[in-house]
């Protein structure tokens, strides 16, 4: 729930959005990102399983990485994004 507030009020470069997450879970917040047309990359950080990852197919996201993982792919990823949206200068501080 905090997590769509946040997205009400700011506009974010990229999205680092978990699965499991209490009251809302991620699942809802990719719904809530989808019908308010927000375009941002979503990059999704999960320690579900397949079944759970293949449901993501309908959602605009970026990349899954699955826990625990090298925390260089995670930075890796966002600068890769932000290079892609000419936004260098948030990946050289990355």
């Amino acid at each position: 729930a905090e997590a769509i507030e946040a997205l009400k009020r700011t506009r974010y470069s990229v999205i680092l959005l978990d699965l499991m997450m209490p009251v809302v879970d991620g699942f809802a917040v990719l719904e809530w990102l989808q019908s308010s047309g927000i375009l941002t990359p979503v990059v999704v950080v999960t320690a579900a399983g397949a079944r759970k990852i293949q449901d993501l197919n309908p959602y605009r996201v970026k990349l899954v990485l699955t826990k625990p993982f090298e925390i260089h792919e995670l930075t890796d990823a966002v600068v890769a994004i932000c290079e892609v949206q000419d936004l260098g200068n948030l990946a050289e501080g990355a």
